[in-house]
């Protein structure tokens, strides 16, 4: 994967050589240019820890206009600190009523990666219940302060939770914002991530010494891969995150191999590994490296996601590159369902079937 023409490459390099090789760190010319990037890949503490090592530093750390690398890094910090002392707040009341959750994403992964929660760069709490503790959870929200992002009437409810996956809670004086999720991917997807071994073995970790609950490392990682997968690795800080995982914690690659492959996910697993590895040479076992070389959708659908960067793609394009990453017949026609749902949900002009399917679907590469 050829990836040097692109500008992210300075960020990448950044992160990927901040020891090993210092002097690309004097490359970076343009503050401002580094600021948005950083903001965009939702990667502002690792940029400014690593250039704090730097002989930059005073350059571009000194400085602290509105628009700075240092501004935005404090901001950062600052809400960090005050989602992760939230999320505390929250556990302790749950598990005062004995209601279990898992917290993934955000703080948590913060922790689980860098076993510091600011060096990642996060703007809300994602916390995974049992369907049957919603009315409980949702009581114990809004005792706290939170409302509901949505007003839905009773039938409406039982509509939602039959397609969705979470609800949304909003503290105005805070300003938080909740995730609560039952479910990791929509109800009505055709395929469901197995929660069974995420309740089973959670791993706990230490939050300002408070015990924590969230995801073993296998799906965790799993999980990852899906989530970037999703919304077509806009990000690169959630490569980063898989990096990190790999690098600092043990991971069964056996047993996560032998399920993938027979899972409808393996697409999505392989694509975040894949990118992983072309932007941070992430440490891979032979035998995922031996499956990257019998993928040859893989390298193009790469190249696309990172020219998509710099160069954003029509809504057309991007919906054939998620296409790619549905095995199925089943689930590129639900991909295309929920997407013209989406549209009418949120009053945009809504797609035209008749097109999607007179522009994409006759393509053959789209059913390898």
């Amino acid at each position: 994967m050829n990836m040097t023409q692109y500008p992210e490459i300075t960020l990448r390099r950044l992160l990927k050589y901040s020891h090993e090789k210092p002097e690309l760190r004097e490359k970076i010319y343009n503050e401002v240019h580094l600021v948005f990037l950083a903001q965009k890949h939702s990667l502002v503490p690792l940029v400014y820890h690593n250039i704090a090592q730097s002989s930059i530093s005073k350059y571009l750390l000194e400085q602290s206009n509105k628009h700075s690398l240092k501004t935005c890094y404090l901001y950062t910090l600052k809400r960090n600190m005050l989602l992760s002392s939230e999320l505390i707040t929250l556990t302790k009341f749950f598990d005062t009523y004995v209601i279990p959750t898992l917290s993934f994403k955000g703080a948590t992964l913060s922790q689980l990666l860098y076993n510091d929660i600011a060096m990642r760069q996060y703007g809300d709490l994602d916390i995974l219940i049992k369907l049957e503790n919603k009315e409980e959870v949702r009581y114990i929200l809004k005792y706290l302060g939170y409302q509901e992002v949505l007003k839905l009437t009773p039938s409406q409810e039982k509509k939602w939770a039959k397609h969705n996956k979470d609800m949304g809670f909003w503290h105005s004086k805070k300003m938080i914002y909740i995730q609560i999720h039952w479910l990791l991917l929509d109800n009505d997807c055709p395929l469901q991530i197995d929660l069974t071994p995420i309740w089973d073995s959670p791993q706990t970790l230490l939050i300002e010494g408070y015990p924590i609950h969230t995801f073993p490392n296998e799906p965790l990682l799993v999980y990852l891969c899906i989530h970037g997968s999703q919304h077509l690795w806009s990000r690169i800080g959630w490569i980063k995150d898989i990096d990190k995982l790999i690098r600092t914690h043990t991971i069964n690659w056996e047993s996560i191999s032998e399920k993938s492959t027979k899972n409808p996910f393996n697409r999505m697993f392989l694509l975040g590994l894949y990118l992983s590895y072309g932007l941070f040479n992430t440490p891979l076992p032979s035998s995922i490296l031996l499956q990257f070389q019998h993928q040859n959708w893989l390298n193009p659908l790469s190249i696309s996601i990172i020219n998509n960067w710099t160069n954003p793609q029509s809504m057309f394009h991007n919906t054939l590159t998620m296409l790619h990453l549905f095995p199925t017949l089943l689930l590129k026609f639900y991909y295309l369902k929920k997407m013209i749902l989406n549209r009418l949900a949120h009053k945009e002009k809504p797609l035209s079937p008749f097109l999607l399917f007179k522009k994409y679907l006759w393509k053959l590469r789209l059913f390898k």
